[in-house]
């Protein structure tokens, strides 16, 4: 509190030059100078694309496997209630609620299948513009440039490399189990 009412100490006329806020501007980094403007159009997509794919897994993880989750298990709950029948034949209303349940779960993939069908029309787009985006580089730069600059300059090769094994021991490993 004191350090808020340090103000009132000190004389109350303002000083004769007052000092200006210094107005700070961010570093440039070298890799950011040297980009063309293909470069950062590449970085847009690029990330575009990272942000298609997240919702991709989202939609996949979250939700596809919800909605398969119930209908196994309506149709599991079903199997269970007729298999403690003495006739397995249901003399009550028992096999409509179930297949109430099981249609629901049906329109909720559905509904997942239709978003990811949208997400692969948006994922389809972003590999055109990367295929359009090196045609015109191509065109404006010539095919020299074109074919021997990376459109990705802050992945170093050998970090590249390295990622790459990685991304591909991590799929390994994913798709092993």
């Amino acid at each position: 509190m004191s350090g808020r009412l340090a103000s009132f100490r000190g004389p109350s006329t303002p000083a004769p030059s007052p000092k200006r806020a210094k107005q700070s501007e961010p570093p440039n980094s070298p890799s950011r100078s040297s980009e063309s403007t293909y470069h950062r159009k590449t970085r847009t997509i690029l990330q575009e694309l990272r942000s298609i794919t997240d919702t991709w897994d989202q939609l996949v993880i979250i939700d596809g496997l919800k909605a398969a989750k119930n209908l196994v298990d309506a149709r599991t709950d079903l199997d269970n209630d007729i298999a403690t029948l003495p006739d397995k034949q249901p003399r009550s209303k028992l096999v409509g609620p179930k297949l109430d349940i099981m249609d629901q779960c049906i329109a909720d993939l559905d509904q997942v299948i239709m978003k990811l069908q949208k997400q692969f029309r948006r994922m389809n787009a972003a590999i055109n513009n990367l295929e359009a985006l090196f045609i015109e580089a191509n065109n404006v730069k010539g095919w020299q440039w074109a074919h021997q600059e990376p459109l990705w300059p802050w992945l170093q090769e050998d970090s590249w490399d390295a990622k790459w094994e990685d991304i591909c021991a991590a799929e390994v490993e994913r798709w092993g189990k």
